[in-house]
């Protein structure tokens, strides 16, 4: 069976959006704190652990919305986990808004939020469904 275009679509836009999100995240100013001794930042322990978990994270992230590609059922999970705790943060970014707001982070977070909104309806529809069942038996009876 064909991959549904939703899925290219949405595997695309989740693309975009994941690298729109690493270049607003390096133009910000930083949030690591400088010393009143020292002209940069400081690279505590905890600071540089916080950094190597993120990398990290977005490897991840990387690797499910390849194998959401591929149609493989355990990736549409952690695609649904990830919208549903998108939006159960969203309150959480919005209070954020009112400190310092930009443009483009208002505008990624209104196109992610609208993106998990319908990920959440599309991938639970019977042929997305469907598809990705079979996408996962096939390649198990193939190997």
């Amino acid at each position: 069976m064909q991959r549904p275009i939703g899925v290219t679509v949405t595997a695309i836009l989740m693309a975009v959006n994941l690298f729109a999100d690493i270049i607003l995240s390096l133009t910000s100013p930083t949030v690591v704190p400088s010393t009143s001794l020292s002209n940069g930042p400081v690279f505590t322990p905890i600071v540089i652990a916080v950094h190597i978990a993120l990398v990290g994270l977005l490897l991840g992230q990387c690797i499910v919305l390849l194998y959401y590609w591929f149609g493989r059922s355990w990736a549409r999970w952690f695609v649904l986990a990830g919208c549903i705790f998108y939006i159960t943060g969203l309150r959480e970014i919005m209070a954020r808004w009112r400190q310092h707001h930009s443009v483009p982070s208002v505008a990624l977070t209104l196109g992610s939020a609208i993106l998990a909104i319908y990920l959440l309806w599309y991938l639970h529809t019977r042929d997305v469904r469907d598809w990705f069942a079979r996408s996962t038996v096939a390649d198990v009876t193939n190997k």
